[in-house]
């Protein structure tokens, strides 16, 4: 998860002005009602998906980031407990079970 949070901000979708168009979309035997329709429709995804993959980046991360923390936290809390120190095992186990 935490991969595909960077790789959302190395995506670089094709310009807007690129991909809504009347050609690109096959929209040429449609009436001008239709076709202008259809460009605000194009315009209105293309703004609701591509403008927040910084923000869909970021939320993969912070979840990427406490899964990993809490991994740490269990084997951490697996340590604890094969060494025989159980305030360090109840302390991580604690910890595993907030994060996940």
């Amino acid at each position: 998860i935490l991969i595909a949070g960077l790789g959302f901000f190395t995506v670089h979708p094709p310009g807007e002005e690129d991909l809504c168009t009347v050609e690109v979309l096959g929209l040429q035997n449609k009436t001008a009602k239709d076709q202008d329709w259809d460009l605000k429709c194009c315009h209105a995804l293309y703004t609701g998906v591509f403008d927040i993959l910084g923000f869909i980046g970021g939320v993969h991360i912070l979840c990427g980031l406490a899964g990993a923390v809490s991994a740490y936290a269990v084997a951490m809390g697996v340590a604890g407990t094969i060494n025989g120190n159980a305030t360090s095992a109840w302390f991580w186990s604690c910890c595993a079970v907030v994060l996940d």
